[in-house]
């Protein structure tokens, strides 16, 4: 016999279990204590208090310091720790998307024929991901330091530079897995009689990672006389990201393969420019205010989950500009464009 055609198909738009109302209660207090040691150096301690109804209690805090070498240099340093609990989204996002093919999995009541088949978003609370056993999110961790000077090397001119470090545990990373014919995830979706799932993709607390990097600024300003002052600010950002370790997945997934890994770990390490540099000018005369900015973007790299999926997106450097008239104390009138030469990403390869 011939199958029928089963014509245009719509969106599935959303189910009614997708549907749901979330809440959480926060209570959170903060403290700063600022000392002038000598007249050189200073040292600030702030700590904050947070009790999440969901997930307890949170402590966070830092120790910063600065001292004054002279009128021109001054050191500063940083150490402290954060936390960030998942957001109602990622614990509780469910969604499904869906489209009808012929059901090839022997074990569902519908194997052989045009069924609805779904590519699922899961939660530790969804049925889909209580049945694999997806663990609940907990809260990211990060301890943090920097150490770096200020300086006025010349009359006008303010050079930081700050190098730091970010530890991070139980980063939020998005999984997924194919229920393939054969597999443990398969069936043990059929003995909990769903057969029409697909793929499975959820949220879990997946990498520990660490990032080392800096922060250079250097501003200047011209008094130009008559006609204004002019203001220069070059700054750049340099990072780099490396993953520690990846946490298990559910043990009925099994290991993750080595394509999921290398994607994931492009997530972290290759997916976002390591520097970012631009220099900036704005003239100020009167109510006039005109501000240009070149940046200089890094090149990225997307890997698949295998190198004939990945994607290189060469360094870029885009403009932008504004100009601004102060017609009254509360109103501005501002015209400008960002991208000014509509500098658009590389093309991607057929294969990607």
């Amino acid at each position: 016999g011939v199958r029928p055609n089963l014509g245009a198909q719509g969106l599935s738009g959303i189910t009614p279990e997708a549907a749901g109302a979330w809440h959480r209660h926060i209570l959170a207090g903060y403290v700063e204590l600022n000392q002038e040691l000598t007249d050189r150096w200073t040292i600030d301690l702030s700590g904050r208090y947070e009790h999440f109804s969901d997930f307890g209690d949170a402590w966070s805090g830092q120790v910063s310091t600065r001292y004054e070498v002279s009128d021109g240099l001054a050191l500063r340093a940083s150490f402290g720790n954060g936390f960030s609990a998942p957001t109602l989204l990622q614990q509780n996002n469910t969604t499904r998307s869906g489209s009808y093919s012929v059901d090839n999995n022997p074990l569902s009541p519908t194997f052989g024929q045009y069924t609805q088949r779904y590519s699922v978003t899961t939660s530790a609370y969804e049925d889909v991901g209580r049945a694999i056993g997806i663990p609940e999110l907990k809260p990211e961790y990060s301890l943090n330091a920097a150490i770096g000077f200020v300086a006025k090397p010349f009359p006008r001119t303010v050079l930081t530079l700050d190098g730091y470090v970010i530890d991070i545990r139980n980063r939020i990373v998005s999984a997924s897995a194919n229920v393939t014919n054969g597999t443990a995830l398969q069936a043990l979706l059929a003995a909990r009689q769903i057969s029409n799932v697909t793929t499975v993709a959820f949220n879990i607390n997946g990498a520990h990672t660490f990032t080392k990097g800096f922060d250079l600024r250097l501003d200047h300003h011209h008094d130009l006389g008559n006609v204004g002052t002019l203001y220069w600010t070059l700054a750049s950002n340099q990072n780099v990201t490396s993953v520690k370790n990846f946490s298990p997945l559910p043990a009925v997934i099994g290991a993750a393969s080595a394509g999921t890994l290398r994607t994931l770990q492009a997530q972290f390490t290759s997916y976002y420019p390591k520097n970012i540099s631009s220099l900036g000018v704005r003239w100020e005369y009167e109510d006039l205010n005109f501000t240009a900015k070149g940046t200089r973007w890094s090149a990225t790299q997307y890997r698949g989950a295998n190198a004939s999926l990945d994607e290189r997106q060469s360094p870029a450097f885009t403009v932008d500009a504004s100009l601004s008239y102060d017609a009254t104390d509360w109103a501005r009138l501002t015209v400008g464009r960002t991208n000014i030469f509509n500098k658009k990403p590389d093309r991607i390869t057929a294969g990607a």
